[in-house]
């Protein structure tokens, strides 16, 4: 069951849409659904989903019409276009929207099971994309689950570790103050310069003194990936 990622079926046969609706709801926890291209732009509004199934034959706005509306406001949803049949002119105007696949009913649903799974793996792959900060010496940072990884393998932090990291990524391309990051990550009345710098000597054995730059007498900053 798929539920980070909502989906929008519009197909303007009822017969058609309830039966595939049977089975997109067997995929995905939420499932919206809409009769005609205005009631699909409406719902598209409101709840943002990011997985479109759109019939080309829609009353009141067709398929590809509402895929253009949707496009200009979301780059990064997916769009699948069904259509009976086509023409060059739709497909010179599919061809501009960036469509995860134009289909050519009728689709069985073991085919389409395929596609939307498709479109599932690349929402993710946008998510950690979007999630993931490349830092120097093929260092990552996840800012969303405040982890840090050495290519592919995560390096295991303390907590103080990642509040420091917290941070550090959150300042990149500037240097912060001994006093700052101290303030942040102590409770302490009195902050305890020993105590930071064991930790931060700790911290650097674990990422082998790649990452952590030392600005003499003013702080801290983490080291960026150049860009060519």
């Amino acid at each position: 069951m798929i539920e980070n990622y909502t989906l929008l079926y519009a197909q303007g046969d009822d017969a058609q849409r309830d039966d595939c609706l049977s089975y997109l709801k067997g995929l995905f926890k939420n499932v919206f659904e809409a009769n005609s291209g205005k009631k699909a732009w409406e719902v598209f509004k409101e709840h943002k989903p990011k997985i479109l199934i759109l019939d080309t034959n829609l009353s009141e706005m067709n398929g590809l019409e509402l895929a253009q509306k949707i496009r200009a406001l979301d780059k990064t949803c997916k769009i699948v276009i069904l259509t009976k049949d086509t023409n060059v002119e739709e497909l010179l105007v599919a061809i501009k929207l960036n469509l995860t696949e134009y289909i050519i009913k009728p689709i069985n649903a073991e085919d389409l099971g395929i596609i939307i799974r498709r479109a599932v793996d690349e929402l993710k792959e946008d998510d950690n994309k979007v999630n993931l900060l490349e830092l120097a010496n093929n260092f990552y940072w996840d800012k969303k689950l405040d982890k840090l990884y050495k290519n592919t393998k995560e390096i295991k932090l303390t907590k103080k570790e990642t509040e420091l990291l917290k941070l550090l990524t959150s300042r990149l391309n500037s240097t912060v103050s001994t006093e700052e990051i101290m303030s942040f990550i102590y409770d302490d009345a009195v902050c305890n310069t020993s105590k930071f710098r064991t930790l931060l000597y700790r911290l650097k054995l674990k990422i082998n003194f790649e990452l952590i730059e030392s600005i003499y007498a003013i702080g801290y900053r983490l080291k960026v990936k150049n860009k060519k």
